[in-house]
């Protein structure tokens, strides 16, 4: 079992740093090669990556669990049509995306908070980037199906591949080539398109399970699908939306420097919170598998490995906070401003004070979708990204300024937390209840 779950972890949490690569990439050449208003311009833009990468993990996650579920139940056709239904469905909203950012995207920017000279460098990023959505979003779903048909290497493999081609294409477009933040978008949007071409290389094999097969729609697949991803979406679009919302509040407290300094934190973030996906993304298919075929005791080996692997890494980026800010911020700070260090290395400590808290939400709405109980994870998701954030960002910034806004998230995932714990505590017994029934029930056959 530990051999097996080192291996899926272990995959998924690669693919995803590389997945982290593609906007890090970014920030790291952005800073050596424009500096901080291309940085600062950026972090404008992300919430609207993170709403692309939202849909593409709500699709992906959502139709591979239960394509695992129907296969693990012998209903192989099922779980192709559900992989077909997927793909099409998340293909036709990205299109829809494209038109929508294409036609209106100067009131998306200025709804952004883009202005002066930040707009025309946010411009140049967000015109090149939302024309290659469909390539993000099908990219998300394909490596999702690919952990769920035993391919979580090739997974890892199609991902890490896009993240190195991005940063060789940034050092290109923005150094010898000089086309700015356009060409930083341009080499972020190549990397999806060589992952898509490796994964969808999958489909050919004779073991490959992945099928396109025709489809009766209906409208409970799609609802059922959507369900069991949108905590997915919701951990990305709660990272929008706290991007949103400490921009703005960091232009009036603090003005560029402010949003300059958070950009680095929220690069940083988006490590993290990467691999913390990238462990749930792994655990995901070894409990919807034994989920499906009602082994409660390989149910429960996971949940344990699972739970520990995010409390020590939570344990791990908290220790790394308070160690390592100031090399940390100096990465990203290449004129070596003194107040932009000073800022963005004592935020810095006080944001990863709420990692060991994130890394129990996060264990949650993974194994929650995981057994195909999408309420509880959609609570503690909306919770932590939609509810909680925008309330105690506004109130702690008012009474304690800018320490307020660096301990905002340390807040709102510390009150989700106390939902979490108590469905860990849930969760668990309805695990050893379960297998302490089945085990009476053999005893009493035997007898």
């Amino acid at each position: 079992m530990l051999k097996n779950f080192v291996r899926y972890v272990s995959f998924a949490t690669l693919s995803m740093v590389g997945y982290s690569l593609f906007v890090l990439a970014d920030t790291f050449f952005i800073a050596q090669g424009i500096g901080g208003h291309g940085i600062a311009a950026l972090n404008l833009v992300l919430p609207v990556v993170h709403v692309i990468s939202g849909l593409g993990w709500m699709f992906g996650v959502g139709g591979a669990t239960l394509f695992t579920i129907q296969r693990s139940r012998g209903q192989v056709r099922r779980a192709q049509e559900l992989f077909s239904l997927t793909a099409l469905v998340a293909a036709l909203v990205s299109l829809f995306i494209v038109a929508v950012c294409f036609f209106f995207r100067d009131p998306v920017l200025q709804a952004l908070g883009a202005s002066g000279e930040l707009y025309h460098w946010a411009r140049d990023y967000f015109a090149v980037y939302t024309l290659f959505t469909p390539a993000f979003i099908l990219n998300f779903v394909m490596v999702s199906f690919l952990r769920n048909d035993g391919a979580p290497r090739l997974a890892s493999i199609a991902f890490l591949a896009g993240g190195l081609a991005n940063i060789v294409l940034d050092y290109i477009f923005i150094f010898p080539l000089q086309w700015g933040l356009a060409g930083a978008a341009l080499a972020t949007c190549f990397s999806p398109i060589l992952s898509l071409v490796l994964a969808v290389g999958h489909l050919r094999r004779e073991e490959s399970q992945l099928k396109f097969r025709r489809f009766h729609f209906q409208w409970r697949d799609l609802v059922s699908v959507v369900a069991n991803g949108l905590s997915s979406f919701m951990n990305e679009f709660s990272s929008a939306v706290v991007m949103f919302a400490f921009n703005q509040v960091l232009l009036s407290l603090a003005g560029d420097l402010g949003v300059t300094a958070y950009a680095i934190i929220a690069n940083l973030n988006i490590i993290i919170i990467a691999i913390l996906t990238g462990i749930g993304q792994g655990f995901q298919p070894l409990v919807s598998q034994f989920y499906g075929a009602r082994d409660d005791c390989s149910v429960q080996a996971v949940f344990r490995l699972a739970l520990v692997t995010y409390l020590v890494f939570g344990g791990l980026c908290l220790v790394i906070g308070q160690v390592g800010a100031d090399p940390l911020v100096s990465i990203f700070n290449s004129q070596a401003d003194p107040a932009l260090a000073a800022m963005a290395s004592s935020g810095l400590r006080l944001y990863f004070l709420s990692y060991p808290l994130t890394a129990v939400n996060f264990f949650v709405i993974y194994y929650a979708v995981a057994v195909n109980a999408p309420r509880s994870s959609m609570v503690v998701s909306l919770l932590r990204g939609l509810v909680l954030i925008v309330p105690y960002l506004l109130v702690m910034s008012r009474i304690w300024d800018l320490t307020g806004v660096w301990l905002t998230m340390t807040a709102v995932e510390a009150s989700t937390a106390l939902i979490s714990i108590a469905l860990i505590i849930y969760y668990y017994r309805r695990l050893t209840g379960e297998q302490s029934i089945k085990i009476f029930r053999r005893l009493r056959r035997r007898v």
